[in-house]
């Protein structure tokens, strides 16, 4: 016999009918499925993120580019993004039980929170590099024997750079 889930106050139901006496030969509802894609293409674009997010990164620092090294790590902050909406997505299919009354549909929001923290992080790292970093331009123009006066490779960080604004668009 079908039943019709009710959600508690302030929370939407999808109010498909969930038969309790599914077999597995009974074909996925069209929400399942649509969660199935939804993952996998998830899953996807995590794997291609993560793949260019190490040649951004290892570019970056062969090529001393401070600006390719930031834009892996914001890189980085969509892998993990996109891990989270996975996880969150998986999360939000858990049932409700007495302790968690209105289920995991939540996991969505702490892992917005997570994210955010994260990209501060990585702010607070890219500003501290480049204070560093304008600190020994200025050492090197003074003539400081001790600074570390590396130059950037532009062509490295040119061929990354537009390697990554086809990666963005795909």
């Amino acid at each position: 016999m079908p039943q019709i889930n009710i959600a508690p106050a302030g929370e939407t139901t999808d109010l498909v009918p969930h038969h309790t006496n599914s077999s597995p030969n009974q074909a996925a509802s069209p929400i399942s499925i649509k969660k199935r894609k939804a993952r996998r293409a998830l899953i996807g674009a995590t794997i291609f993120c993560t793949l260019f997010t190490v040649i951004e990164f290892g570019g970056g620092w062969y090529a001393n580019s401070l600006a390719l090294i930031n834009d892996a790590a914001h890189q980085l902050t969509d892998v993990a993004n996109l891990a989270m909406s996975i996880l969150a997505l998986q999360a939000s299919a858990w049932k409700r039980s007495k302790k968690y009354t209105y289920g995991w549909k939540r996991a969505e929001v702490v892992g917005a929170l997570v994210s955010i923290f994260t990209v501060w992080a990585i702010v607070g790292f890219i500003l501290v590099e480049a204070v560093q970093r304008s600190i020994s331009i200025i050492k090197c123009a003074r003539g400081d024997k001790d600074a570390s006066c590396e130059g950037i490779d532009a062509e490295v960080m040119l061929a990354i750079g537009a390697i990554g604004i086809f990666a963005n668009a795909a």
